[in-house]
């Protein structure tokens, strides 16, 4: 490399090239297959904060724009789809399709988050659909939000311990009406008496 560099280049010029190729490479030290000695995170190179007290979760993998992946994937952390992906995909953190991303497949992580097209079944502990977000399929998830402006086309269900949704249906309902058909529940006074 310092051959090719003193052919093309005077010494200041080698000099400064040779810096900002020290810093591509440590700018690249948190990516697989390069090697460096940068600290920045996966959040502060996709432009996002680090949060405090955050569970020291890592972005594992990334299908990049312009990138179609095909198959089966299985990955420990977190993955981020800017790209598009067709078939299964299962991650035990954080799974993102950006807004530019695109999945034809069946998704399962612990927090899903879409701001891209989704094609499939989404199974997530927490689910959120941010305003770009264009999911057809059904979503299986402990707590969904959807964001005003994004569609979802399917059908939702929530994970509920047997035990917890009886405790909660149960509590405080209404009993039936003594001596009368047990289908049928009071109103309360006001709205029996029309006030």
């Amino acid at each position: 490399m310092t051959g090719f560099l003193a052919a093309l280049f005077p010494p200041a010029a080698r000099s400064y090239i040779g810096r900002l190729m020290n810093k591509v490479l440590d700018s690249l030290g948190g990516l697989s297959g390069f090697t460096g000695t940068s600290r920045r995170t996966d959040k502060e190179m996709l432009g996002k904060k680090e949060e405090s007290g955050g569970g020291g979760e890592t972005l594992n993998t990334i299908v990049g724009r312009g990138t179609l992946f095909e198959g089966v994937m299985k990955v420990d952390n977190s993955v981020r789809i800017d790209g598009t992906f067709k078939g299964e995909l299962s991650c035990s953190g954080t799974l993102t399709i950006g807004q530019s991303g695109e999945a034809h497949a069946q998704l399962d992580g612990r927090d899903v988050y879409i701001n891209g097209v989704v094609h499939g079944n989404v199974r997530g502990d927490k689910v959120r659909l941010d305003s770009q977000a264009r999911v057809v399929g059904d979503i299986n998830s402990n707590a969904l939000s959807i964001s005003e402006g994004a569609v979802f086309q399917g059908n939702c269900s929530m994970d509920v311990d047997e035990n917890e949704g009886v405790d909660a249906m149960g509590a405080g309902a209404p009993e039936p009406v003594d001596g009368g058909d047990e289908s049928v529940i009071p109103m309360d006074s006001r709205r029996a008496s029309g006030g």
